[in-house]
């Protein structure tokens, strides 16, 4: 394995992922619903990529799928430099314990019939070959590292508060001392006063044990907050990916502009109304032909709807799948690293 620092922890190229479906009429063909499209995208070693889009974009597949959770219809995911895209089960296994996986629901995701400590110390038992004891030791300093009161380690999750339960996923999740971790939405189940405290966990977290993080979500504003990077997704495929400030400065890609229009801010007189998204996202079953995103897209075209927009770059780290898309601002906005 390689551990050189231009190496990008993950790097997905050409991901697609399809699911069929049974025939409707006897002697017709399967329906295919393409959930993931020809998707590529890398994640350095200790950053944090966004995945934004609507739901039904894709994004919770898409993770499934880098850390093979799925298995792949098209492409590669590596994982530090190693193709894991076709590895068995068995040749899975040391890799499982560096990819973990933070669910949006912390209470579907825990079993209820369980105790916490239990829980917690599963991984350290089956995968790290640990005693009960060690196992369950090690759980209640996992709860302490978290903000769990490791007293409370033989209680249910039922008798944890929602954002408490999510702590305890978070816990599980680092037992195997992961260096990547998908972040599916871990935040949208909970009151907004809880949210800020989990994602400030999170980050303490990555600074603490040099994490890299996907987090998934469809809240804007709490990407923002958490991402190196934020992609954009839209039925499937990439849309645009970019530095956080440049993205949510100069959106280059009318989804991305809709998006951030739509997003709840704190004086309703200053929402914008330029960009509100019309109709409904179509059905992954039958997408539209060329871009996707052109049967809602005010600015769409002949072209749009022949030829399907590459990912391609627009500025220094700015990519963007548009035939026509949006114009920068005259004054670009400086990042903190140049600043």
């Amino acid at each position: 394995m390689s551990e050189s620092p231009e190496t990008p922890l993950v790097q997905v190229d050409n991901l697609d992922k399809h699911f069929s479906g049974s025939a409707r009429f006897m002697g017709r063909s399967r329906s295919v619903l393409h959930a993931v499209d020809d998707v590529s995208f890398s994640i350095d070693r200790g950053e944090t990529l966004g995945l934004v889009g609507e739901s039904g974009s894709g994004k919770s597949t898409l993770a499934r799928c880098v850390v093979r959770l799925h298995h792949l219809s098209a492409g590669r995911v590596l994982f530090d430099g190693e193709d894991i895209s076709t590895m068995s089960t068995r040749q899975l296994r040391p890799y499982r314990s560096r990819m973990q996986f933070i669910f949006q629901d912390p209470f579907a995701s825990l079993n209820p019939r369980r105790r916490v400590v239990s829980i917690i110390a599963e991984p350290l038992i089956v995968t790290g070959g640990q005693s009960h004891h060690d196992a369950h030791d090690a759980a209640r300093e996992l709860m302490v590292r978290v903000g769990l009161d490791p007293r409370h380690a033989d209680r249910f999750p039922a008798q944890f508060s929602g954002g408490q339960r999510q702590r305890i996923g978070v816990a599980r999740a680092l037992a195997l001392r992961p260096e990547f971790v998908v972040c599916d939405e871990p935040v949208s189940a909970l009151d907004i006063s809880i949210q800020a405290q989990v994602i400030n966990l999170l980050a303490d977290l990555q600074d603490e044990l040099g994490l890299t993080y996907l987090f998934i979500a469809h809240d804007l504003s709490v990407v923002r907050h958490v991402s190196d990077r934020v992609a954009v997704m839209y039925l499937g495929r990439l849309v645009e990916l970019a530095p956080t400030e440049d993205l949510y400065y100069a959106p280059r890609h009318p989804y991305t502009r809709a998006l951030l229009d739509a997003a709840p801010v704190a004086d309703p007189d200053k929402r914008s109304t330029t960009s509100v998204l019309a109709g409904e996202i179509p059905s992954p079953l039958h997408p539209p032909s060329g871009c996707r995103f052109r049967t809602r897209c005010p600015r769409a075209q002949e072209l749009c709807a022949r030829e399907v927009p590459p990912l391609d770059p627009i500025d220094e780290g700015h990519l963007v799948a548009c035939h026509f898309p949006l114009e920068a601002p005259r004054v670009q906005l400086r990042s903190s690293s140049q600043q």
